[in-house]
C-alpha cells in the first residue's frame, strides 16, 4: 500500500478522519488499478518480442483530476458525510498518460476501475489490515527510504 498514490491517499483520510483535503482539485491523474498493472506485466511478458523489443508503452487509464477522485472515493465509500474540504494550491502539476498504443498493439484494456480500488482499500482498512496509516512507514516510499538511509 503506498499512500503517495492520489487514490489511496484520498481513500485513507475519508477513512480516518471522514474529511478529503483537496488541494487544487485539477490537476490530473493517470489511475490504474494494481490488479490490471499485474495484468498488464503479465501481458507484456506473454507477447512476442518482435512486439515490445525496444518499445515503450503507457499504462495509465481513467485520467482524472483529483477533484474528480475526491467524489468517487465518497460516492464509493457511500458516506455523504465525509466532508471535501478545498486549499489553495501553486502545484499544479497534471499527468495525463496516452495508452492507446498498449491497447492497440497488445489488445491490453483495463477490466477494474478507481472504484475498485477504492473498495479494496475500504475493505482492507475495515478488516484492520492498514494499521496506523498515517504513522506506519512502510505506506510512504519517500518516509520509508529515510528510514532505511537509501535517499
Amino acid at each position: 500500500m503506498r499512500l503517495d498514490l492520489s487514490v489511496n491517499i484520498l481513500t485513507i483520510h475519508a477513512l480516518v478522519n471522514h474529511k478529503i483535503r483537496i488541494f487544487g482539485g485539477k490537476q490530473l491523474r493517470p489511475n490504474l488499478n494494481i490488479k490490471d498493472m499485474v495484468r498488464a506485466y503479465l501481458t507484456f511478458l506473454a507477447a512476442p518480442s518482435a512486439k515490445v523489443d525496444r518499445e515503450a508503452f503507457n499504462v495509465g487509464f481513467q485520467n482524472l483530476a483529483i477533484e474528480k477522485i475526491a467524489f468517487l472515493v465518497r460516492d464509493t465509500i457511500g458516506d455523504q458525510t465525509i466532508e471535501l474540504e478545498y486549499t489553495p494550491s501553486d502545484d499544479n502539476r497534471s499527468y495525463h498518460v496516452n495508452s492507446d498504443k498498449v491497447k492497440r498493439v497488445l489488445g491490453f484494456e483495463v477490466q477494474y476501475g478507481i472504484e475498485d480500488a477504492i473498495q479494496s482499500i475500504v475493505d482492507a482498512y475495515r478488516a484492520g489490515k492498514i494499521p496506523d496509516p498515517f504513522k506506519n512507514t512502510l505506506y510512504s516510499n519517500i518516509k520509508r527510504m529515510q528510514e532505511l538511509r537509501i535517499s
